[in-house]
């Protein structure tokens, strides 16, 4: 059956939290909760649903996805300090923002999942703190918007695809692409960020939107392919 995490409290907050449910059976808040915060979150099976209402999630560590379905808030934020693991998880991502924000240690993006697919990004890290992927998988990785405000970003050799649905921008820290590609579907907004070419190529190729290169910085790419620009 359904398990609710419920009450009148605003906040509720755990420690360690495990999702081990039959199939698709489902754990999922009330309407009361708008903030939920824990240390390490791991979902081993059955579904866990975060409600509209519920705006922020705080997971202080490590985020573990191995098997179920893990649905997070329409407009909601998770911040995440720990490592994201995504094994053989569905995360459906809502409309809402993953923000990587630990501003002492470097996080990465792990998982045998070849493509982690996220609505908003945000990494807002302290300067030289890092945010990086798994050397193996995944191979492709597709977000709407992405935004740097803060921290390094690591893009392996071995993720060949990043896909920018929306808007790209980085107000500061470093971008360290790979050599594979990057499609941007979106605006490119640079005002204060590094970008790191590698040897790849930056596809501009929205078929339906114009799309502008913004910044007050000299912009360097190594290859630009371009439909509509």
């Amino acid at each position: 059956a359904t398990q609710t995490i419920g009450g009148t409290a605003a906040t509720h907050t755990f420690y360690n939290v495990t999702v081990a449910k039959t199939g698709s059976v489902l754990l999922t808040l009330s309407a009361t909760p708008t903030t939920l915060t824990l240390n390490d979150f791991t979902l081993t099976s059955g579904a866990f649903t975060l409600p509209v209402t519920l705006t922020t999630m705080n997971i202080n560590g490590n985020l573990t996805l191995t098997a179920g379905t893990f649905t997070a808030a329409n407009g909601g934020t998770i911040n995440s300090k720990g490592n994201w693991t995504n094994i053989a998880a569905t995360f459906n991502t809502g409309t809402g923002t993953v923000v990587f924000d630990n501003t002492t240690t470097t996080q990465n993006i792990n998982g045998a999942n070849a493509t982690q697919t996220f609505n908003n990004v945000t990494v807002n890290k302290t300067a030289g703190i890092l945010l990086t992927f798994n050397e193996a998988t995944p191979t492709s990785f597709t977000v709407n918007n992405y935004i740097q405000t803060s921290g390094n970003v690591t893009v392996p050799n071995t993720l060949t695809s990043f896909t920018i649905n929306g808007n790209i921008t980085l107000t500061a820290g470093t971008f360290l692409a790979s050599n594979g590609t990057i499609n941007a579907k979106g605006d490119w907004n640079n005002s204060g960020g590094t970008f790191t070419h590698g040897s790849g190529t930056v596809a501009f190729n929205s078929s339906s939107v114009a799309q502008t290169i913004n910044g007050k910085f000299n912009v360097r790419f190594n290859r630009i392919g371009a439909r509509s620009f």
